[in-house]
């Protein structure tokens, strides 16, 4: 669930146009497990054809967290879902 990839790929918008562009239909389903190419390496492959560089996994990772829109995650991801409602929970159960 939060192996580099997978949320940006929740919310492709953060991601550069070009890239967006050539995203596969599978990527609509950004936690379902890719064994032969999963999130992180598309996203490798993508910018090295689309961009003419490396897709640096800390730097570039950081900075499209950053743009995220946790409400598409949420819509997108039934595990960071489920992970999301059970700590909301346990807040509203400590009475925070």
């Amino acid at each position: 669930m939060g192996r580099p990839g997978r949320f940006q790929l929740a919310d492709p918008r953060i991601l550069p146009a070009e890239v967006q562009r050539a995203l596969p239909g599978k990527a609509a389903r950004p936690e379902s497990v890719n064994f032969d190419e999963p999130p992180a390496k598309l996203l490798e492959r993508l910018y090295r054809e689309k961009r003419k560089r490396t897709f640096r996994k800390v730097i570039d990772t950081t900075d499209l967290l950053g743009k995220l829109d946790p409400a598409a995650v949420y819509d997108k991801c039934p595990a960071f879902k489920a992970l999301l409602d059970d700590m909301l929970a346990r807040a509203k159960a400590a009475g925070l």
